[in-house]
C-alpha cells in the first residue's frame, strides 16, 4: 500500500494566486483561485481514474466571466499537474456550456480528442468520434475531450484576433 500523499502548490499570475491542493489517499485534486484582496475566483476539482492514465474535471466554475482567463489558468495548471502525475487530463460526461466551449475551442485548435462512449450490453468502449454525432441507432452514447499525451500544452488560450483595417 502507497503511503499517503498531501500537495499543496501555489502560483501567481498577475494579482491572482492559483492554490493547487491534492490528496493521493482521495486521489482528488483541487484548485482555488484568489485575488490578492482575498475574493474568490474560482475552482476546479479533478480525480484520478481508477486503473486508466487520465485525470477527469469533475467541475469547474470561473468568476468574471469570459475573458477573464482564470478558468484557463486553472485547466492549464491542472494539465501540467496531471502530466507530472503520468496522466491526461479530461473532461467530464456532462460539461455546462462554459466547460463545453472551452474544450470544444481545444477541439478545433487540435489540442484534444474528442471521444464517445458506446453502453452496449454494461460494456463501455471509448473511440474517437467527432462533436456533432451523439447518438447512434439504440446505443446511449456519452462524450469527453481528451487534452493530447504529455507534454500539457502550456498555454490553452485562444489566438487574439486582430482587428482588420479599413481600406480607404
Amino acid at each position: 500500500m502507497k503511503p499517503r500523499e498531501q500537495i499543496t502548490r501555489k502560483k501567481k499570475i498577475g494579482d491572482i494566486t492559483y492554490t493547487l491542493e491534492y490528496d493521493s489517499f482521495r486521489e482528488n485534486a483541487f484548485i482555488r483561485a484568489e485575488r490578492d484582496d482575498g475574493k474568490y475566483m474560482g475552482t476546479l476539482d479533478a480525480n484520478e481514474v481508477y486503473r486508466e492514465p487520465f485525470m477527469e474535471v469533475k467541475g469547474a466554475f470561473a468568476k468574471g466571466g469570459r475573458g477573464s482567463r482564470v478558468g484557463t489558468r486553472m485547466y492549464e495548471i491542472m494539465a501540467a499537474f496531471a502530466c507530472e502525475r503520468g496522466r491526461v487530463l479530461t473532461s467530464d460526461t456532462a460539461r455546462t456550456d462554459d466547460s463545453d466551449g472551452f474544450w470544444n475551442k481545444q477541439y478545433r485548435k487540435g489540442r484534444a480528442v474528442h471521444e464517445c462512449v458506446v453502453s452496449t450490453f454494461n460494456r463501455y468502449s471509448w473511440m474517437d468520434c467527432t462533436p456533432d454525432k451523439k447518438k447512434w441507432d439504440d446505443e446511449q452514447v456519452l462524450t469527453r475531450y481528451r487534452l493530447k499525451p504529455c507534454p500539457a500544452p502550456t498555454n490553452l488560450e485562444g489566438m487574439k484576433r486582430r482587428r482588420s483595417r479599413r481600406r480607404r
